[in-house]
């Protein structure tokens, strides 16, 4: 599976889900680099983006995967 796709479409079902400023602050410079064995990496800008995105949103993001995938996916 190609996880530029996959990350896009959870993008957007997280888009929906939260505030805007929240979205442009920690999701929009984001980008799928892997796929592999239900595990999804993302690149992110910073470590402060990284730290937010495990502490806040992990479980947003982990729902959203799971939407678009159809199976619970992990994410580093």
């Amino acid at each position: 599976r190609d996880p530029v796709r996959i990350w896009d479409a959870a993008l957007g079902e997280l888009r929906l889900g939260m505030s805007q400023a929240n979205y442009e602050s920690y999701l929009a410079g984001t980008t799928a680099t892997a796929f592999d064995d239900d595990e999804l990496t993302v690149a992110v800008s910073n470590p402060l983006v990284r730290e937010t995105l495990e502490q806040r949103f992990r479980q947003h993001i982990l729902r959203a995967l799971y939407d678009v995938v159809g199976k619970p996916c992990r994410v580093t």
